[in-house]
């Protein structure tokens, strides 16, 4: 039989034996949003995330409902949250925004009085911790990504369930459709990855302190620091011209880039204020096990240039 590292490493990291390989986080988005018995349609999302969240809801026929951010930790906003769940809502997707934790404890008491799946969306924040539990351990079903760009990158992704009944019920699922199997991938590869994840982790973090302790609160706004976040990039609100800025770090082969769009106002033309302030003037620095005392100085300086 061929070890299944994922699934191994995964039950490992959130003390739980309920947990499938996907094919990626947007096949276990689709599969969680099948597993509620009921005909509501609507599923809440952040207006600031991956494009392929929304990906998951449109195929699933559903109606995506956006909701405003927050400038503390660059999450979803929980009174936007509370004012857009109505008899409809199915599902509320809460993801880890940049890698930073979310206010899961309040998200899950809104989905527990209201009937409402919780999926916990994990895929940037895969080894970080709020009030000293894995992320991945507060939702009713929680979806990690491990190919390009992630915290961990191979191929494929993972699905951990609360109960047994969601998690016979999800195999079977995947066993009846080959797009939401999980692709081949190279054991020893995604291996190191969980092996390294620790020491990914803090690397990410030490970056992630210096930018939020040397760059200017006088041209930016920062999220909270704390150490318990992953960050998967450091974003900050650049309250200057930000595609001047791109243009000069690419000049001194800096990387500064922006995620993501408001998917509200792309697709959906939503009035969100704050998603606003993200969509024009959210930048994104490396925080990656490669990014040295020297680069970051440089990145640190050119923003700073313009105080």
């Amino acid at each position: 039989m061929v070890e299944k590292t994922i699934e191994k490493n995964l039950s490992s990291i959130l003390s739980n034996d309920y947990v499938l390989e996907v094919n990626s986080g947007t096949a276990g988005i689709i599969i969680s949003l099948m597993l509620p018995e009921n005909n509501r349609d609507e599923v809440i999302l952040p207006s600031i995330c991956c494009p392929s969240v929304l990906s998951a809801i449109n195929f699933c026929n559903m109606k995506p409902i956006f909701v405003d951010m927050e400038k503390k930790f660059f999450n979803m906003d929980i009174n936007s949250i509370k004012n857009s769940i109505n008899k409809n809502t199915r599902a509320i997707i809460g993801v880890h925004s940049y890698g930073i934790g979310l206010n899961v404890k309040e998200i899950k008491n809104l989905c527990d009085e209201n009937n409402i799946l919780f999926i916990e969306d994990c895929c940037l924040s895969i080894g970080g911790k709020i009030n000293h539990k894995p992320i991945g351990t507060y939702g009713d079903v929680s979806i990690f990504s491990f190919g390009y760009d992630k915290i961990i990158s191979s191929a494929g992704g993972g699905v951990a369930f609360k109960n047994e009944e969601d998690f016979n019920r999800a195999k079977k699922l995947i066993e009846k459709n080959d797009i939401l199997k999980c692709p081949a991938y190279k054991n020893e590869e995604i291996q190191i990855g969980f092996d390294n994840l620790e020491e990914n982790i803090i690397n990410r973090n030490n970056v992630a302190k210096i930018y939020s302790e040397k760059i200017s609160d006088s041209i930016t706004i920062k999220p909270e620091y704390r150490e318990t976040d992953v960050y998967w990039r450091y974003p900050l609100l650049f309250k200057k011209d930000r595609n001047e800025l791109i243009n000069k770090a690419t000049e001194r082969n800096l990387i500064i880039t922006y995620h993501y769009p408001s998917l509200a106002n792309f697709q959906y033309g939503n009035d969100l204020v704050v998603s606003d302030d993200f969509n024009n003037s959210v930048i994104n620095l490396f925080v990656n096990i490669k990014t040295d005392d020297s680069y970051i100085e440089e990145v640190c300086t050119l923003i700073n240039e313009y105080e």
